[in-house]
């Protein structure tokens, strides 16, 4: 995987610009930024086909339902560290330690899955693939470094726009905008790695 050109490759497209400040500034808005969620599942749609571009700004009732249920998905899969947590919290002192742990463990392991459960979603086009566990596997094992590779890097660059907030004046608004591009280049990176655990095994 060349993380160092599909970082870049945004940039490639003439209206990069004018796109990355759209879906910033729609992630300002609560509802409207499912429209930024579904543009960033179309770029990761992409990636599930082998191609790094940008989508359109265009089809804007099929980017809102895609990003919202990329929401559902998520809150779906979320349910499962609450419940652990809840039921631990409502036994005793050894049972609450075991349920926070159990919870946190759980809370992990689908925030490690996510962006693979989303690929597989958005690659089939079906709301059941996202719940495909086995298919999910399937391909995550052919790419396990590299997926934990871009897995770490989002988590890394995400925190380093988290402390450019913190700059007077400017650093909300760079946020803003590099959060969006962070959010794409990484939809688009996962939908390639899915992309690349699909292929025969000569071909990774």
């Amino acid at each position: 995987m060349n993380f160092t050109r599909s970082l870049k490759y945004p940039f490639q497209d003439s209206d990069w610009l004018t796109k990355l400040i759209v879906g910033g500034l729609l992630n300002l808005v609560p509802v409207a930024n499912l429209l930024s969620a579904g543009f960033s599942l179309e770029a990761m749609r992409m990636g599930t086909q082998g191609h790094e571009k940008l989508p359109e700004w265009e089809n804007w009732l099929d980017k809102f339902v895609l990003g919202l249920m990329g929401a559902i998905i998520s809150v779906i899969y979320s349910l499962i560290p609450i419940i652990l947590m809840t039921a631990g919290g409502l036994g005793s002192d050894g049972a609450t330690g075991a349920g926070l742990l159990l919870g946190t463990m759980a809370l992990f392991l689908v925030a490690f899955l996510m962006p693979m459960i989303m690929a597989n979603y958005v690659a089939r086009q079906q709301f059941g693939a996202a719940f495909s566990l086995g298919e999910v596997f399937d391909h995550l094992k052919v790419v396990l470094g590299d997926f934990i590779v871009a897995w770490v890097l989002a988590i890394v660059i995400a925190f380093f726009m988290f402390l450019v907030m913190f700059i007077p004046i400017v650093g909300w608004i760079i946020a803003l905008f590099a959060g969006f591009y962070i959010q794409v280049v990484f939809a688009n990176i996962f939908g390639q790695l899915y992309y690349q655990g699909s292929l025969p095994a000569e071909e990774n």
